[in-house]
């Protein structure tokens, strides 16, 4: 259902776009506008703009753009009137209590309901762990030195020992059914009914960047397998998209300038604990490739610090090809033999912890040293067999000037003959196998070309994007036949009918007429965000050029036609009507 007159504009007006936009997206002032890396699609160096006058935003990279509305719509992935609605009760403007209403779809219903029930999954494990149920789990908690500030803060609960606490305590509120599409209870085998998927746990709540409960990690209390049992995926929950702990994490990155992963979620408490903010762990699952995107939005570096044993030593050389791949920066941490993140902080505190953080080596000087202890190259065979241990990941630095700065070092560490490690590296660059996604996008076929914009065309949006105050005359000159022919028709059509129906033309407006027309509407945010020169022609200065323009190539069209063939007095007649056109412009 529409909303009402006026109610639009002002949540555009209260809502401020770079407000809304640097809650996802790190940015940086530059002139006037901000830019940062992209959230819709997978870039190195920024070509995500922002501006607040006009409030929208555009990305040179895909090409996407808008403003505030099309941003919560695209990054929430929600309707037009939900984004109106999250927005207006965000920013304080009133809702219209009956036109201001919608029917959501049903994947925004199961998505909503799947929130309220993990809220309210959360609040009862949290019930239980500081009452009587919760004794074994508060013990172990609270016996690992724990504070109950700290367990409060990440809301860790318990699941008690029983078959159907969770499912007796919500069964009232909420349906078997979607409990079951929640992960929250499993199908009895061979008969009817349900039972808790979590029992005789710790439970840690899973929040979303925004920090909602989507999901839960539980910790066995009983030695049962497995240790720590995960949600499975849901509407509101996938592992390769979500971080534990990057809610709490997202401010203290801005301040220090990365991000610490760990493997565990007490490693990630333990920190909290010590005030070491900025870090995160995995939600039981490999880093993946949407990981390494979604710490790309909020950081250019992320430091590993996962357990020093054999798996999470492998553990950390999968993430850093990862997170190479994804073009971040990356540390790692090396602690004492025998400690993990949640150990060393309890032992040595929060000082010794940030000292080996800013102290962490490359990535892959680490890797370097690792290969040197692991394959002894003193022999001809443990020098090929430490060399081949480091090609693989060599090849997925994408800077060429980066890898030949290893090249010393890595000779160097295994005593290597230089020209010949070159010559391995080169053979390794020409056979190596799948490339890295950003490989793979950079080497689509490229789309057709579209026609440039014309000078004066592309000043003329631009004015028209920033209001500027001689708009209206010069869209009261403006013809169907001045434009017809260029890029931006379907804007400047737009334009004109705003016009005409005495709607003041603006970014937001334009955006808004053309929003079925994919093309214009990014060519919209692409002017739009652009800043204005300081020397500017008047608005009807270039709609003057655009027609002479016009005019100039149909009286060539013209003149080609009567050089290939007899006199024709119509073409002619145009022919000289034209040119007295052009003369009285």
């Amino acid at each position: 259902m529409a909303f009402p007159d006026g109610f639009v504009e002002e949540v555009r007006r209260a809502a401020d776009i770079v407000r809304v936009i640097s809650e996802h997206v790190p940015l940086k002032k530059m002139g006037t506008s901000w830019k940062g890396l992209c959230p819709f699609h997978q870039e190195k160096t920024p070509s995500f703009n922002v501006r607040s006058e006009p409030a929208v935003f555009h990305c040179f990279g895909c090409g996407e753009g808008g403003d505030v509305f099309k941003f919560v719509m695209l990054h929430e992935r929600v309707s037009f009137p939900e984004a109106a609605e999250s927005l207006a009760r965000r920013f304080g403007v009133a809702v219209p209590e009956r036109q201001g209403r919608f029917e959501p779809g049903p994947d925004r219903k199961e998505r909503e309901e799947t929130l309220a029930l993990m809220e309210a999954a959360a609040e009862h494990f949290a019930r239980n762990l500081w009452t009587a149920p919760g004794t074994r789990a508060r013990e172990y908690l609270l016996g690992r030195g724990f504070k109950k500030e700290t367990l409060e803060r990440i809301r860790a609960g318990a699941a008690r020992d029983a078959w159907d606490d969770l499912l007796g305590a919500l069964r009232g509120r909420f349906s078997p059914k979607a409990l079951l599409a929640a992960g929250l209870v499993l199908e009895r085998q061979g008969k009817d009914g349900h039972y808790d998927r979590f029992r005789n746990r710790a439970t840690f709540p899973i929040l979303n960047e925004s920090g909602k409960v989507v999901a839960f990690g539980a910790r066995s209390l009983d030695g049962s397998e497995p240790k720590y049992l995960n949600s499975p995926e849901t509407a509101v929950y996938q592992k390769s998209r979500t971080l534990y702990g990057l809610s709490w994490a997202r401010e203290a990155t801005r301040h220090a300038g990365r991000i610490v992963l760990m493997e565990g979620y007490l490693d990630v408490a333990r920190a909290l604990e010590a005030g070491v903010e900025e870090v995160v762990a995995t939600c039981g699952t490999a880093l993946t490739a949407g990981h390494g995107r979604l710490l790309h939005r909020f950081t250019e570096r992320v430091v590993l610090n996962f357990d020093q044993d054999e798996a999470g030593q492998k553990a950390a050389r999968k993430s850093f090809e990862v997170l190479l791949d994804e073009g971040l920066r990356v540390q790692v941490v090396e602690l004492p033999p025998g400690h993990d993140p949640d150990t060393y902080l309890k032992a040595e505190g929060a000082e010794a912890y940030r000292t080996r953080l800013d102290e962490a080596p490359e990535a892959m000087e680490w890797l370097i040293r690792r290969a040197a202890e692991e394959t002894k190259p003193q022999t001809p065979a443990g020098k090929a067999a430490f060399l081949n241990a480091l090609l693989p990941t060599l090849v997925r630095i994408e800077s060429a000037v980066e890898r030949a700065a290893w090249i010393p070092r890595i000779v160097e560490r295994g005593g290597l003959d230089e020209a010949a490690t070159r010559q391995e590296l080169r053979r390794a660059l020409q056979t190596r196998g799948p490339v890295s996604v950003r490989e793979i996008a950079g080497s689509a076929p490229p789309t057709a070309p579209r026609p440039p914009l014309l000078t004066a065309e592309r000043l003329l949006l631009a004015m028209l994007a920033h209001g500027a105050e001689d708009a209206d005359e010069a869209l009261g000159e403006i013809s169907e036949t001045d434009f017809a022919s260029l890029r931006s028709a379907p804007v400047l059509r737009a334009a004109k009918g705003l016009y005409l129906r005495g709607v003041k033309v603006v970014a937001a407006e334009l955006s808004a007429a053309v929003e079925d027309d994919e093309e214009s509407r990014r060519l919209v945010s692409e002017i739009a965000v652009e800043a204005l020169p300081e020397k500017l022609p008047s608005a009807l200065d270039c709609v003057r050029e655009l027609r002479h323009q016009t005019l100039r190539k149909r009286l060539a069209e013209l003149q080609k036609k009567l050089d290939a063939g007899p006199a024709d007095d119509q073409l002619l007649k145009e022919k000289n009507e034209i040119r007295r056109e052009i003369a009285s412009l």
